[in-house]
């Protein structure tokens, strides 16, 4: 059997648009689309994990997780994995193809206090 996740179907896709120069983000919910936007951040140059706050007094973000994670480039680049950028986070990226797909089995993100 198989692990069980509290949300089995969620999922979050960032995709480049080559056409617009922006990030596609896309939020689901149990197959359901439920939050898109996008923006024009620039085009990333590797890969990293942060916690953000929009606010001035955030307080602390608890440790969580990213679990399942699949990054597909336009090119492969099997020296992607040395972009990794991961403050207050672990997790292993792998590639079983040269560098075209890469996985993440569970980025785990320490908490944070906001001051």
């Amino acid at each position: 059997m198989g692990k069980a996740s509290q949300f089995p179907t969620d999922s979050f896709t960032d995709k480049y648009n080559d056409d617009t120069a922006k990030y596609d983000q896309t939020v689901s919910l149990d197959g359901t689309v439920v939050s898109e936007i996008s923006t024009d951040s620039g085009k990333a140059q590797g890969f990293g994990t942060a916690v953000e706050c929009q606010q001035a007094a955030c307080g602390t973000v608890p440790a969580h997780k990213y679990v399942d994670t699949t990054l597909i480039m336009d090119v492969a680049d099997a020296d992607y994995d040395q972009t990794k950028g991961t403050t207050g986070a672990t997790g292993d990226m792998v590639t079983a193809d040269g560098g075209k797909t890469w996985t993440i089995e569970t980025i785990s993100i320490e908490s944070h206090t906001y001051t």
